[in-house]
């Protein structure tokens, strides 16, 4: 049983990732100050620590808060965005509770820290680069919610003997980096890269595909090692894991291994078999169900979760020795 071809409703579309345009620029920036601060604190406390200790356990400080802020904005995942911003924000906390200490009772800093008489020494960049930070992470967390959908080229969904030309709308689901859309056909598969898509798992069953040549064509493009298939048929019925948990574990290490990684679920319409597919990732992904459901259901408003196929998931991921 085949999806019938739903009308496409309005989407969100990849956010742009913390690791791009400025942010490159954000990411080296705490990077140096992450090498610098970490090495001259780790010579301050090795040599001289009686000398000035307060200051050199603050330098300790300050080098760990930009070495998780580098590290988290360069994966720029959802969980590391998170920590990205508590970090961005005690920085600068930091920055102007040291700075202000400093000046206040200079007696305690015999030798100055990053941090002192905020960042002076630095030319203040330790204190304009949190405001940066905490500026970049706002502007991205918009565009994540914010966005219209991508919209593709003309396209052809051939799974009915009716054949009718229409959109493809890749929506992207938050910034989970995995995105859902109906079936592409053979001449628009090579577009899905420009849109960011590296991996694509196709939901279609094998006579389906072998019809229209969807799976053939993305594994072309992608090659095999990016394309997963999992062979779903439409019936509303409980799906059985060996059909389907292979193609959601591929997506989930493919995010979880690759951070420019965007991942394209997809069946006949866009609506079911991916959404079930998608759901499963982001259970995987330590998403809860009731966050995993939102997310799909805001992102990709056509989509259903049917119950019988939420329920496979949940009894897949309640197996023991799954993980």
């Amino acid at each position: 049983m085949s999806e019938p071809t739903a009308s496409p409703e309005p989407s969100a579309s990849r956010p742009d990732s913390t690791r791009t345009g400025p942010g490159r620029l954000l990411v080296a920036v705490y990077a140096l100050f992450a090498l610098s601060a970490s090495a001259r604190a780790g010579v301050q406390i090795a040599t001289k620590f009686s000398h000035a200790p307060v200051a050199y356990v603050l330098s300790a400080f300050a080098a760990v808060v930009y070495i998780l802020a580098t590290v988290t904005l360069a994966n720029g995942s959802p969980t590391a965005r998170r920590i990205a911003l508590v970090s961005c924000s005690v920085e600068l906390a930091g920055v102007l509770a040291v700075g202000t200490w400093s000046i206040a009772d200079p007696a305690m800093f015999p030798d100055t820290t990053v941090w002192s008489s905020y960042g002076s020494g630095y030319g203040f960049v330790p204190l304009v680069l949190p405001v940066f930070g905490l500026l970049w992470l706002r502007r991205w967390r918009r565009r994540a919610s914010t966005r219209p959908a991508v919209v593709g080229t003309e396209d052809v969904t051939a799974d009915s003997h009716n054949v009718l030309p229409v959109i493809l709308r890749v929506s992207w689901i938050g910034d989970e980096r995995i995105a859902i859309s109906g079936v592409p056909s053979a001449r628009t598969v090579a577009g899905l890269a420009d849109q960011g898509v590296t991996h694509v798992v196709n939901c279609r069953p094998r006579a389906q595909v072998w019809r229209s040549g969807d799976l053939a064509a993305e594994r072309a493009a992608f090659g095999p090692g990016r394309v997963a298939h999992a062979p779903m048929q439409d019936h509303g019925l409980r799906q059985r894991p060996a059909v389907w948990a292979a193609a959601a574990c591929f997506a989930a290490r493919a995010l979880d291994d690759e951070p420019q990684a965007g991942v394209l679920i997809h069946c006949t319409a866009g609506r079911r078999r991916s959404a079930m597919l998608t759901y499963a990732v982001l259970r995987l992904r330590g998403h809860d169900r009731a966050e995993a459901a939102a997310l799909i259901l805001r992102y990709r408003t056509e989509a259903q979760l049917v119950p019988a196929y939420v329920r496979s998931v949940e009894r897949w991921l309640a197996s023991p020795g799954l993980r």
